[in-house]
């Protein structure tokens, strides 16, 4: 089976007392090795931290921060967001409203838009995700979503990669960008510059990584779509952004009231004949 080292996606954490525990070894990691023994290596670092929650760290009252959570120095949590099971934030990372963060690791001054959910997901050191971005942890090939049994698998340039796991969100790697496109208004010129449902017509979300010129490997991006792109090798161009469709494009409908009265009187008018 190939192996993917974590080193060519993540950077591992300089400041604060994460550079000294177990953390502080991720680059050396194998993706699938780490994924095992990723509690244990938690307990390691919860046990050797002086602060778990480091006292320049800004955390707001509304903000739910689990009991075995590490914060490094410098970081934010706004409003209303909820950081749980066994997450790390290291130094300067960012997690914006109402974000939901369980088992993760977000790199030094990575940052969370509105409205995330991330699951199982390792984010590398200065990553941006805008708004409203979903990574679930799980496939939907599981017959029973609650009690989820289907490994998570994906591949890459050598062949399929086993994660060993049916629990695994992704590995976003540094410098990584992720973002929401505006509805394509050349496609439906008339019908994208008026209603409610202008921003029904496209949806995209693009997904790159220029640290190692590579894609960040993911199982799961927006709850709905599988990621298994790993391409290049280190130093090689980044590659071109991934478009991945957050659903499939449907026209958008929308009828003006002069539409709708033209409809009626053409129907009255078919009745009479």
């Amino acid at each position: 089976m190939p192996q993917l080292i974590l080193g060519a996606y993540l950077s591992t954490p300089h400041t604060g007392h994460l550079g000294r525990g177990p953390y502080g070894e991720l680059a050396k990691a194998e993706l699938a090795e780490f994924l095992r023994h990723w509690t244990g290596l938690h307990r390691q670092a919860l046990a050797s931290v002086r602060d778990r929650i480091h006292p320049t760290a800004q955390i707001h009252p509304t903000a739910i921060i689990g009991d075995d959570v590490i914060i490094g120095p410098h970081v934010r949590v706004y409003e209303f967001s909820t950081v749980r099971d066994g997450s790390v934030l290291c130094a300067g990372a960012q997690v914006g409203f109402n974000c939901e963060v369980t088992r993760c690791f977000l790199g030094e001054r990575a940052v969370l838009g509105h409205r995330i959910g991330i699951n199982r997901t390792l984010v590398g050191a200065d990553a941006h995700l805008s708004a409203s971005l979903t990574i679930a942890a799980i496939s939907l090939w599981n017959n029973d979503l609650r009690h989820p049994d289907r490994e998570i698998t994906f591949r890459v340039p050598d062949g399929l990669y086993r994660c060993g796991t049916p629990r695994f969100g992704g590995v976003l790697g540094d410098h990584c960008q992720t973002g929401r496109g505006r509805p394509d208004a050349r496609r439906h010129p008339a019908r994208n510059t008026e209603g409610p449902h202008r921003q029904r017509n496209r949806k995209t979300k693009t997904l790159t990584s220029s640290r190692s010129g590579q894609l960040p490997a993911s199982s799961s991006m927006g709850g709905r779509q599988n990621v298994e792109d790993v391409g290049g090798a280190r130093g090689s161009p980044p590659p071109a952004p991934l478009l991945l469709p957050s659903r499939p494009s449907l026209p958008c409908l929308v009828v003006t009231a002069r539409e709708q009265r033209a409809k009626k009187v053409r129907r009255m008018r078919a009745a009479r004949a």
